[in-house]
């Protein structure tokens, strides 16, 4: 039930929304604070705009109210402006798409030989992520990276994450090195060469790459995030720009969608970058160049969404039915996706071939318990607690609490399963539910399946012999990463192995002799012996095979 305090915030913000139809949206958004960091909203029909609205706080400090007109950090939402001005670079003869990445950046290690701007665009280029290598270091990259730094990690790495076109990984660091590669091929800065050839054709006056942390962007939507209960500001320093870095706004980002729809500029280039990119084999990826071309309730949708510290976007085009939806938030725990699907359940409600809106957006919910034989029985709770993993490396820990198992994954706090069935649990913070298999003759599920609205995997019961305390006193000492600049301590605390990095500790999960599983973005950890004695391990996560050398023991 919304308050009246909500209910008149949504009526001062969401000017463009009919009295009749205020009700309708409601459901919408829920409960909103008129005091605490919000979203600015925008969509679309037939070219023109049909709902627009801001509700909560652009800055806490001044109590400066969000509208379509802030302007927001869009993080990942960046990167088709990038692929867009590459493409439209590509168009006018300054470089061709298989072009090799060193010969705008010679920078790079041999590694990069093979590597093509096409594979760049569409994250087949095995680059390693920089902001996933910042959180390994300690180094902070995703508010504080400059560019000089990044240019100079990036040439410090002897190897990627896999062989150029063989295989598709989600990073940011291609499009950092694509606005590397706009600057060195137009002379432009990217914000100068995406300005000529997107912002000023589109009169999108005040969106911007900010290159440098210390320009004044009016009307910015300052970020935020929720520490300890109380609001901070995330904003972002970073001056690594490409992946992300553009501030824009609903209203102007309502420019660049209907030019999807209404091309007033690069046609070719949009249809472009709305094709899946190919590895070598000719296998597709579900990625194209900036966009992700992806379905909703059987509607064919071309979408990105962003994620910083303090921000968090999502800007969706269903070119069909000439329909586009933005949302941009200034809360680090926004929810921009979920905001989209309701909205477009209400407008293309008549689209769905007969399926029904779902009020949570495409989220899963538990199912009504109506019976007591769905409730699993003491024994069967029992048969599911243990320990799992999958096959990335990443494994999860199920224990009980009275009649409720608890969930934790390596390196984070314990969460509650909500009970849907026997022998299925959801999780209610990432709307994953997990289905345990049949208990085996041994009296425990053997594995689990897990499915949540972006991933479905399968996790397999971890059974092996406690380690003793000479074992793991082999594993304890100090161990250094030459291409990180970094250091490692894995130490030995009540009875398992701690990994101490400099800016974090996470428990080690034994998953396999000599290996062992931790949260993101360390993945699969894999030590190497010479003989008996530990050299060093292997980090197979967030970034693959990186290689840390042991140089002595505890």
């Amino acid at each position: 039930m919304l308050t009246a305090k909500a209910v008149l915030a949504i009526a001062l913000t969401l000017s463009f929304v009919t009295p009749s139809f205020a009700a309708t949206t409601d459901p919408v958004f829920g409960a909103v604070d008129a005091n605490a960091p919000g979203c600015a909203v925008g969509a679309m029909r037939d070219g023109k705009i049909v709902f627009s609205g801001g509700y909560g706080l652009a800055d806490l400090n001044r109590k400066t109210p969000l509208t379509t007109a802030s302007l927001f950090n869009v993080a990942s939402v960046s990167k088709q402006f990038t692929a867009f001005t590459i493409l439209q670079l590509q168009q006018e003869g300054l470089l061709k798409l298989s072009d090799p990445v060193r010969k705008f950046i010679p920078e790079l290690g041999a590694f990069a030989n093979d590597i093509t701007l096409y594979q760049l665009l569409t994250h087949t280029s095995g680059i390693r992520d920089y902001i996933a290598m910042g959180e390994i270091a300690g180094t902070s990259p995703e508010s504080s990276m400059m560019e000089d730094k990044f240019l100079a990690s990036m040439a410090r790495q002897t190897a990627g994450d896999f062989v150029p076109g063989t295989s598709f990984l989600y990073g940011n660091s291609d499009y950092v090195l694509l606005s590397l590669v706009v600057k060195r091929a137009s002379n432009q800065t990217l914000n100068a060469a995406a300005h000529q050839r997107i912002f000023a054709p589109l009169a999108m006056k005040h969106s911007m790459f900010r290159h440098n942390h210390h320009t004044m962007i009016p009307s910015m939507a300052t970020g935020h995030s929720m520490k300890d209960g109380a609001w901070q500001m995330a904003n972002n320093e970073s001056e690594a720009v490409g992946g992300s870095g553009l501030y824009s706004s609903v209203d102007e980002m309502l420019l660049w969608a209907r030019n999807f729809t209404h091309p007033a500029i690069g046609a070719a280039a949009l249809a472009t970058m709305q094709t899946r990119g190919a590895l070598s084999n000719g296998q597709q990826t579900g990625y194209g160049m900036g966009l992700a071309p992806l379905t909703y309730r059987g509607l064919k949708v071309v979408a990105h969404n962003g994620s910083l510290k303090g921000y968090r976007s999502s800007f969706q085009v269903f070119p069909d039915q000439d329909f586009a939806a933005v949302v941009l938030c200034n809360s680090g725990s926004a929810n921009p996706e979920q905001i989209i699907s309701r909205l477009t359940d209400i407008y293309l409600a008549d689209q769905f071939a007969g399926a029904a809106a779902s009020p949570a957006g495409g989220a899963l919910q538990p199912a009504p318990q109506s019976t007591a034989k769905s409730v699993p029985t003491s024994a069967l709770l029992d048969a599911y607690v243990g320990d799992y993993v999958r096959d990335s490396g990443y494994g999860i820990s199920i224990t009980r609490k009275g009649d409720q198992l608890m969930w934790r994954a390596t390196g984070v706090a314990k969460f509650p399963l909500t009970t849907i069935s026997q022998n299925s649990f959801l999780l209610d913070a990432t709307a994953t539910q997990y289905t345990f298999a049949a208990p085996g003759a041994d009296g425990h599920t053997a594995s689990l399946e897990a499915v949540s609205p972006s991933r479905h995997s399968v996790l397999t019961r971890i059974a092996l012999p406690p380690l003793s305390q000479a074992e793991l006193d082999g594993y304890a000492g100090h161990y250094v990463s030459a291409e990180l600049g970094t250091a490692i301590d894995i130490v030995v605390r009540d009875g398992a192995l701690v990994l101490h990095a400099p800016t974090q500790e996470q428990r080690l999960l034994r998953i396999a002799p000599d290996a062992f599983s931790a949260d993101y973005p360390f993945g699969s950890v894999r030590f190497a012996r010479d003989g008996t004695r530990i050299t060093g391990f292997v980090v197979n996560g967030a970034i693959k095979n990186l290689h840390f050398d042991k140089v002595s023991a505890p």
